[in-house]
């Protein structure tokens, strides 16, 4: 998010996100405005790909992590961990989700803009 100057005395102005709406703050002259918020993510229609990378030190929870992205078996799931693959095609919003839950297991990953 950019910095934004308050019209009225010039200082940077605080901001908090509420949905689809900004709020921005001045705390030295007290003015404020709200306007819309857009996150791109929101809008982008393309399809991404997640690719697993070979990963080491695998273990139940990244298994599981796999298997509730997948809906694969335990089996099934081991091996993307192991030898690497295909894990998802999706839009964006739900590729976002998938790798909060990547990352939270730390599982190696890539994304690929595919369309």
């Amino acid at each position: 998010m950019e910095n934004k100057k308050c019209p009225i005395c010039g200082k940077i102005m605080r901001y908090e996100i509420n949905n689809s709406a900004i709020n921005y703050y001045c705390d030295f002259c007290k003015y404020s405005e709200t306007t819309t918020y857009y996150d791109s993510k929101i809008w982008d229609i393309s399809i991404y790909e997640i690719i697993i990378k070979e990963n080491k030190n695998i273990n139940l929870d990244k298994i599981k992590v796999i298997s509730h992205i997948t809906g694969l078996n335990f089996i099934e799931s081991k091996k993307i961990l192991t030898y690497g693959g295909i894990l998802c095609k999706n839009s964006s919003s739900i590729i976002e989700q998938n790798k909060k839950k990547l990352d939270s297991a730390s599982i190696k990953y890539e994304t690929i803009k595919i369309k």
